[in-house]
């Protein structure tokens, strides 16, 4: 019996490539954490009230994708989110 010998190249993982690839699940995980930040901020609860006075809603937004990005989950360079968009919600 031959041993089977395996391509080097044929399994090449890239390395900078985040977590997360599949557009559809990075749109639904934005689009989920919006919905988060908006509704807590809406809430008249003690804490959430508290604490959007000290953060506010719209810093959120940006900076929770932006946390994502630098943890490697999602990336800009390997999606193409704004065609996702287009097509879901038009």
């Amino acid at each position: 019996m031959t041993p089977i010998l395996l391509d080097a190249t044929a399994n090449a993982i890239d390395e900078n490539a985040p977590l997360i690839t599949d557009d559809r699940i990075v749109f639904g995980i934005l689009l989920g954490m919006l919905a988060f930040v908006f509704w807590t901020a809406s809430q008249s609860g003690k804490f959430w009230t508290g604490f959007y006075k000290i953060i506010p809603a719209l810093f959120l937004c940006y900076f929770i994708p932006a946390l994502l990005a630098t943890a490697g989950l999602i990336s800009a360079e390997y999606s193409d989110l704004y065609a996702v968009a287009k097509y879901y919600c038009l």
